[in-house]
């Protein structure tokens, strides 16, 4: 019993608060794993460019919004085309963690980009969108001088490990 109490506290200390995915130290422990094993993956890092920049201007609440539907969209695309044995994870608010395998990896990373691609700018307003760029201060210097700022874009790095 407590090493199962012990292995729940462990787990609980490591998952992302707002997606209850498991964070960066449990996707590299992972990763390990599976190259002990000798099993080949292809690791999908999906990371979520100028995060920042929305979590700055539009809030904590907005930000919270869009990992949480940047989840739910990782999820149902590796539903639709992985296995049960793929794994998501979370390893900082805007960069994800999709293992799968090497057969089935390029299919999950294409729709991953085009089902977030399409999605994301939705948490952007109507000027934002139409516009292609958000206006925030400069906080390289004191100037107050506003710069144009891209809206949040994917990228991805994959990892493939072949057997």
């Amino acid at each position: 019993m407590l090493r199962i109490r012990n292995t729940l506290r462990h787990i609980a200390q490591h998952v992302h608060p707002d997606t209850r995915l498991p964070g960066g130290k449990l996707v590299q422990e992972a990763i390990a794993r599976m190259t002990q094993a000798g099993k080949s993956f292809y690791y999908i890092r999906v990371t979520i460019k100028d995060f920042d920049t929305l979590r700055d201007l539009h809030g904590f609440i907005t930000a919270r919004e869009v990992i949480i539907f940047a989840a739910s969209v990782l999820s149902d695309v590796i539903s639709e085309y992985g296995t049960a044995e793929d794994y998501l994870g979370h390893e900082n608010d805007e960069v994800f963690a999709v293992i799968t395998t090497p057969a089935r990896g390029s299919a999950i990373e294409e729709q991953i980009k085009t089902r977030l691609e399409s999605t994301l700018p939705q948490f952007y307003n109507f000027m934002e969108r139409d516009q292609g760029y958000v206006e925030v201060p400069d906080e390289s210097n004191d100037s107050g001088e506003i710069i144009r700022k891209p809206l949040m874009s994917v990228q991805t790095d994959v990892t493939k490990s072949e057997e």
